[in-house]
């Protein structure tokens, strides 16, 4: 998933204010239905592929057939080329979309290595020198032994209380850190979205290459999910949309439990 890049002064530009004079409102939706159709379909910003209707037809055109294109065409956004279309200036204005694929590669790369590396369990002979590979010293235990002997029975004497007990992190929770961590943000709120995700049948590594991707300082946890899902709609595959993700929204501002 991808965005375009849209000047503040867009609404102003004297095409923009031709094309709703000869379109109307629903021909300037039309023109940015288009454009997000090539971000997502065509991000080099060829439309060699589309008849003049079927441009018609992804730029959701509801009006006289034929007067969209001929507008986009008369006022510059449009180009013919090799018997198709290009959107003018679209390598000048549109480097982040025709870039997207390349880095959703690079980010699908990087979370399946660091997915491998955590799943790769040293050998605990490796580990060992050869003078005690062979060695079976016992594990320290108290002495005497108590008796009767506690339940359960305890893992490894404790040096006065000094060494803590760290709480294993697992997969979901190390992936919420890292959203924690590449938004600036709070856990629990971070812990929500994913488990929204999770639950909508989205798979650990895709979200953890989501985060590489879409993750930016600043910006809030269910924003995020929003650029992960794309939609504010239900989902055709069955997941869910991005209004039942962020009900599982919590007080940002609630007690982290770490």
């Amino acid at each position: 998933m991808t965005d375009i890049r849209l000047n503040v002064a867009f609404p102003r530009h004297v095409k923009t204010r031709r094309l709703r004079s000869k379109c109307k409102a629903d021909g300037v939706l039309a023109l940015l239905a288009l454009w997000c159709y090539a971000a997502e379909n065509d991000p080099s910003g060829l439309l060699d592929g589309l008849t003049e209707d079927e441009v018609e037809s992804v730029a959701e055109w509801r009006g006289k057939r034929g007067r969209f294109v001929a507008a986009l065409l008369d006022l510059g956004w449009l180009e013919r080329e090799n018997g198709g279309f290009r959107l003018h200036g679209w390598e000048e204005h549109q480097q982040y979309a025709i870039h997207a694929p390349e880095r959703s590669a690079q980010a699908s790369n990087a979370a399946k290595a660091r997915w491998a590396k955590r799943g790769a369990m040293p050998d605990p002979c490796s580990e060992q020198c050869s003078q005690h590979k062979t060695s079976n010293a016992p594990s320290p235990a108290p002495s005497p032994a108590p008796n009767p002997s506690p339940t359960p029975a305890p893992i490894a004497a404790r040096d006065n209380g000094q060494h803590k007990t760290r709480r294993k992190v697992g997969p979901q929770e190390a992936v919420a850190k890292s959203l924690a961590a590449a938004l600036g943000s709070t856990l629990n709120p971070c812990r929500k979205q994913i488990a929204a995700l999770v639950a909508a049948g989205r798979s650990l590594p895709d979200l953890q290459a989501a985060v590489d991707q879409h993750a930016e300082p600043g910006i809030a946890p269910w924003d995020w999910t929003k650029r992960v899902t794309g939609a504010a709609t239900q989902r055709q595959d069955g997941g869910l949309s991005a209004s039942e993700i962020l009900a599982y929204r919590s007080d940002f501002d609630a007690p982290e439990d770490q």
